[in-house]
């Protein structure tokens, strides 16, 4: 691991050095992280050709270096660009600081399905009173059954944009994206990990307002949350360990590299690749 336990509590102290609260449970994820890097082993569920279920509470995370990104995440983990010393994202001020964002699965569904979901836009009404409603389309539906729709209602205008997973994500609908790493929670290592969400609102307000701003927490945490927030979000404190990965989701470009695919099974042997049709293919 490229950034060791020693230089990350250093600067815990650094960063929350008024704080106690906040670095005792910083320090308590720490350790549980390395303990699940250490202990928990994944072993390959699937054969070629099959399935992929996804259980409520599946975390999934995309990478928008794509296979440039990959051995950083397999040296360290999944772990906030904070500790790294600078952020090496676009985004200069962070939302949600010394967390790494996940996207969180609501339910039991196919991974098929789940990216027909994502895959499309979230339309937005908003009627005379200002209440917003939302329709999720999935990839495949027209946004002209839905307008129908609402012709009686009492809509006061609609905007349409595309799902926050399309940004992040391998989709039906956008290349630039080949990546996706799927995480496994139903283990006991993981379970001690996801509970320190700072989108859960069990999580301490106290620790949480001594690194996140109070308009992200009112705006995103506290508010009601919609499809375009998002309601499918979570943050993990500092990060999550590899060893929890279970499967790699690749775009359609990635599915015909043969390359590629060798390369991401050569460096997690024992994860399973899938398509966009959430088809088993190594």
């Amino acid at each position: 691991m490229i950034i060791n336990e020693k230089r990350i509590l250093g600067k815990l102290k650094q960063y929350f050095n008024e704080c106690p609260k906040t670095i005792e449970l910083f320090s308590s994820h720490i350790d549980d992280f390395f303990e699940a890097e250490e202990k928990y082993k994944i072993n390959n569920k699937y054969n070629m050709g099959d399935e992929v279920f996804l259980k409520k509470g599946t975390f999934m995370h995309g990478t928008r270096g794509n296979i440039n990104s990959l051995d950083l995440i397999l040296e360290n983990g999944f772990i906030s660009t904070e500790f790294y010393g600078s952020r090496q994202g676009y985004e200069k001020k962070p939302k949600n600081p010394y967390c790494v964002n996940m996207w969180n699965i609501q339910e039991d569904m196919l991974l098929k399905n789940y990216i027909k979901f994502y895959s499309n836009a979230v339309i937005t009404f908003v009627d005379l009173d200002f209440k917003s409603s939302y329709v999720v389309l999935k990839y495949g539906e027209s946004i002209d059954d839905v307008i129908k729709e609402s012709k009686n209602k009492s809509v006061w205008k609609w905007d349409i944009e595309q799902t926050k997973e399309i940004r992040f994500m391998p989709s039906l609908s956008r290349d630039e994206n080949q990546l996706a790493l799927i995480i496994n929670t139903d283990n006991e290592y993981a379970r001690k990990l996801i509970k320190n969400d700072i989108f859960d609102l069990n999580f301490d307000r106290d620790i949480l307002k001594t690194f996140i701003g109070e308009w992200f927490i009112n705006d995103f945490i506290l508010n009601k949350r919609t499809p375009l927030t998002t309601d499918r979000e979570s943050a993990i404190i500092f990060g999550l360990p590899t060893s929890l990965i279970e499967g790699i989701l690749v775009g359609r470009k990635y599915e015909k590299d043969e390359n590629i695919l060798k390369e991401i099974k050569t460096k997690l042997p024992n994860c399973y690749i899938c398509n966009l049709d959430g088809i088993v293919i190594k």
